[in-house]
């Protein structure tokens, strides 16, 4: 029978590994491109930013460009060297910086230089000597949408021509351009570009003899942006602002990854920010109440432990009412005298199948109680195996002569 059945599984099992492999992913087929924001000039993937570095040397074609992979504090003594006249490119997504690494980047914009930045944050080290604020919005969508190919959509930026001032539109299919910037004195800072939602995402800043550039949308460099359609000539309106002559340019290759300066902790984020601060001493002050007041041991509440019922009596009261029903006095009367006749045995070790003169002076010397008063309960014993029926008197005679004397009181002397 175990013979006949290895076929059948066998084939089984290669019917299972067909069906499994014609599943599998064919992997000759052209696979999607890698989509991770790398912001790198070497990273040909759609959102990297080769396409932008190349064509800034078209853009820059009488100056060089160096690539610079310090941070602008140690960079700072090398681009120190120039008078005025620097470009300085930074293109990342996040830009967290040091409170030295800010000063240093508002000293090299005052001597003359340009500095330009394009982060979807940037760190308030930075915006607040600008009186500017970055605010990112897409995490809205993410609460919005359950389906992330639903946050895909087509999108439209804006820039201003640097010579008509006119906003010119360029549109890409890709997630929502939620970031922008609050200005707070329009005096100081110019809108250049705008979002899909109207909303200034390029802004220049006058700083000292230079200027700041700022832009909130990164992924408008990204390769994938700029080979659509007409979208290089957006890149070229927005650097056509910059310095059109410049000394050297630098493109910076330290800020495209997330980096929080050399003085950076983990408790700085929350005492940078006002709301994070008191989010941070209340969760404090609530752990600490609960180490005070609930943190203690818990134990289930003891039960209170009932008495201890003697089970014996209850049966015996329990049986006696059944012969006082029946009236059958003689066996009740027998029954109490063999509980009697056992307690003697058990309490004062005396026999009980001879009970003359020596009992009864064994046992009135143990129990205390007078000769005459045991010889009484002994002659009511016997006449009560002599004779058939019992009165309710003579019951009860008997009942309060064993009671008396499991009392043990000394009465009779």
């Amino acid at each position: 029978m175990r013979n006949g059945i290895i076929p059948y599984c066998f084939c089984l099992l290669m019917l299972g590994m067909i069906f499994f492999s014609s599943c599998m992913r064919d992997k000759s087929k052209v696979k999607l491109p890698r989509m991770s924001e790398t912001y790198s000039y070497k990273d040909k993937f759609p959102l990297g930013l080769n396409t932008a570095y190349r064509m800034l040397h078209s853009q820059f074609s009488y100056a060089p460009i160096k690539i610079n992979s310090l941070s602008f504090e140690k960079k700072f003594p090398d681009l120190n060297v120039y008078d005025s006249g620097v470009v300085y490119i930074l293109i990342t997504n996040r830009l967290y910086l040091s409170e030295n690494e800010a000063n240093y980047m508002l000293n090299f914009a005052a001597k003359g230089n340009t500095l330009f930045i394009s982060a979807a944050y940037i760190d308030t080290a930075l915006t607040k000597n600008l009186e500017i604020r970055s605010i990112d919005n897409s995490w809205r969508n993410f609460l919005i949408q359950d389906d992330y190919a639903n946050l895909l959509r087509d999108d439209t930026v804006k820039v201003s021509h640097p010579y008509t001032g006119e906003y010119e539109p360029y549109s890409f299919f890709y997630k929502k351009m939620d970031q922008y910037f609050s200005i707070s004195d329009s005096s100081k800072a110019g809108a250049f570009g705008k979002n899909t939602f109207d909303s200034s995402n390029y802004t220049g800043i006058k700083y000292g003899k230079g200027h700041i550039w700022i832009h909130s949308n990164p992924l408008l460099f990204s390769n994938y942006f700029l080979l659509t359609k007409n979208n290089y000539e957006y890149f070229e309106k927005v650097f056509s602002y910059l310095n059109d002559k410049p000394v050297i340019v630098f493109w910076d290759d330290y800020y495209r990854t997330a980096r929080y300066g050399s003085n950076f902790s983990s408790l700085q984020v929350f005492f940078k920010y006002p709301s994070l601060t008191w989010a941070l001493l209340l969760g404090i002050g609530l752990l600490l109440l609960y180490v005070a007041f609930v943190s203690k041991r818990k134990q289930r509440i003891i039960p209170a432990l009932q008495p201890n019922i003697n089970s014996s009596v209850s049966f015996v009261q329990t049986v006696g009412l059944l012969y006082l029903q029946k009236k059958d006095n003689r066996n009740i009367a027998v029954k109490m005298i063999t509980y009697f006749l056992e307690y003697v045995r058990n309490h004062y070790f005396i026999a009980t199948n001879i009970m003359n003169a020596d009992f009864v002076k064994s046992l009135s010397r143990k129990s205390s109680i007078s000769e005459e008063r045991i010889n009484e309960l002994l002659r009511i014993m016997e006449s009560v195996d002599e004779r058939d029926n019992i009165s309710d008197i003579e019951l009860l005679d008997l009942h309060n002569r064993i009671l008396e004397f499991y009392k043990n009181k000394d009465y009779g002397k």
